[in-house]
C-alpha cells in the first residue's frame, strides 16, 4: 500500500469515526427527548468511543426511536421485532424484554381474531420475560412484570405469588409488598402477609406508609382469625412503637 494509498484509508477512516460520533450524539439527545415523555424507563447509553463497541448503543438507540413511532401509530406488531432485535443486540437494556412482553401479552392479544390466538400472544409474552430473566435473573421489575402478566391475563395465583416474591425478594419496594400480600391475602396466607410488611419495615423503618399497611394488615388478620396475631405481631408493634 503506497502512501497515497494510506492517506486516502485514513481520512476515510477518521470521517467514519467522527460521522459516527456526531450521529450517536443526535440520536442519544433524541432519545433522551422521548424518555421525558415517560414511556419508557430505560437508561441512557453513554458513548466514549463511537466504533464499533458503541456502535450496538447507535443501533439499539435507533430501534427505540423506531419503537417509539410505532407506538404512536398503535402498530404493535412492527414493536414487537423491534424489541426482539434490541434485546438480543444488548440483553442487558431490561426496559426491551419488558415492553416487547407488554405489547405481546396485552395489546397484541386484544386485537386477536380469536381466543386461541389471544392465548398464543399471552403465552409468547409470558416466554419473552422469561428468556430476559434468564439473562438478568438478578433484576426485579422483570419477575414483577412476569408476576403481572400471570395475574392480570392468566389468572395464575401461584405464580404471580412466586415471581412477586422472588421480585421483593431481590428488591424489597412499596408495590411489590402491595401486591404481594394483597395475592397472599386472596388465598388466605394471612402469617405470609404479615411477614412481607415485616421484611418491608426492617428495611424502610421510617417509611410511615408501612405503619399504615401493616395496621391495616393485622385487622385484615385479626378479622379471619387465621393466626395468632398477638404473637406473630408482639415485636414488630413493639419496633413500631419505638419509632414514634
Amino acid at each position: 500500500m503506497n502512501d497515497l494509498t494510506r492517506a486516502k484509508f485514513g481520512i476515510c477512516a477518521v470521517a467514519l469515526v467522527l460521522g459516527t460520533a456526531l450521529f450517536t450524539v443526535q440520536i442519544e439527545g433524541e432519545r433522551q427527548r422521548v424518555l421525558m415523555k415517560g414511556h419508557d424507563a430505560s437508561k441512557p447509553i453513554h458513548y466514549r468511543f463511537p466504533f464499533p463497541e458503541e456502535f450496538r448503543g447507535m443501533v439499539t438507540s435507533w430501534i427505540y426511536i423506531e419503537a417509539d413511532r410505532y407506538f404512536h401509530q398503535e402498530k404493535w406488531d412492527r414493536i414487537v421485532p423491534l424489541f426482539r432485535a434490541r434485546a438480543t443486540l444488548d440483553p442487558a437494556l431490561t426496559d426491551s424484554w419488558s415492553t416487547g412482553a407488554w405489547h405481546l401479552a396485552f395489546n397484541l392479544s386484544e386485537e386477536a381474531k380469536s381466543p386461541d390466538e389471544k392465548m398464543k400472544f399471552i403465552q409468547q409474552g409470558v416466554r419473552f420475560l422469561e428468556e430476559g430473566i434468564r439473562k438478568n435473573p438478578d433484576v426485579a421489575h422483570l419477575y414483577f412484570d412476569l408476576a403481572w402478566t400471570y395475574y392480570m391475563r392468566l389468572g395464575d395465583f401461584n405464580k404471580a405469588t412466586q415471581n412477586f416474591k422472588t421480585a421483593f425478594t431481590i428488591k424489597p419496594d412499596l408495590a411489590t409488598a402491595i401486591w404481594l400480600t394483597y395475592l397472599y391475602e386472596k388465598q388466605g396466607r394471612f402469617e405470609d402477609a404479615m411477614r412481607v410488611w415485616e421484611k418491608y419495615i426492617a428495611h424502610f423503618p421510617n417509611d410511615p406508609r408501612a405503619l399504615d399497611r401493616f395496621g391495616k394488615a393485622y385487622a385484615r388478620a385479626r378479622r379471619n382469625q387465621k393466626i395468632n396475631i398477638n404473637e406473630l405481631v408482639a415485636g414488630e408493634r413493639k419496633t413500631l412503637l419505638s419509632k414514634g
